[in-house]
């Protein structure tokens, strides 16, 4: 009954990190996501500019 309960807690410890690395993850996701928008857009900036001094 203690190995299981100790086994038990294990599994719960691994799981809430496992649900930290994924909510850390979203996040950065989220935040990558947006520069590279951000970028696409000051790309397409930068082409039609070009384009205008050719």
């Amino acid at each position: 009954m203690f190995m299981t309960n100790v086994l038990i807690s294990s599994l719960q410890a691994e799981a809430e990190e496992l649900a930290r690395r994924v909510d850390a993850l979203t996040s950065e996701n989220l935040l990558l996501k947006s520069e590279m928008n951000e970028l696409a857009q000051n790309s397409e900036k930068l082409k039609m500019e070009n384009a205008t001094l050719k």
